[in-house]
């Protein structure tokens, strides 16, 4: 006999594209308001370039412990303190 299957898995799977996109666009989107943000804090293309800098390689270092955290306290409880 089959077991009836729950839609749940689906809005799980939609919630964590959607969340997906909204994290990449954030990352993504630094480009766009460069000028205008170097303008109001006063920022040359270094200055700004190097901020850039510090923000993806602290996203990138911070990658290798998330994943270690992650085996070790499980990706549900790793995944709902990233969203908070």
């Amino acid at each position: 006999m089959k077991e009836k299957r729950s839609n749940v898995r689906w809005y799980f799977a939609i919630g964590f594209f959607l969340i997906g996109v909204i994290a990449y666009m954030d990352r993504s989107n630094i480009s766009y308001i460069a000028v205008p943000m170097m303008k109001d804090l006063g920022l040359t293309k270094t200055q700004f370039g190097l901020l850039a800098l510090f923000f993806s390689l602290g996203y990138a270092l911070m990658q290798v412990p998330s994943g270690m955290l992650a085996e070790k306290f499980g990706p549900r409880k790793m995944i709902t303190i990233a969203l908070v």
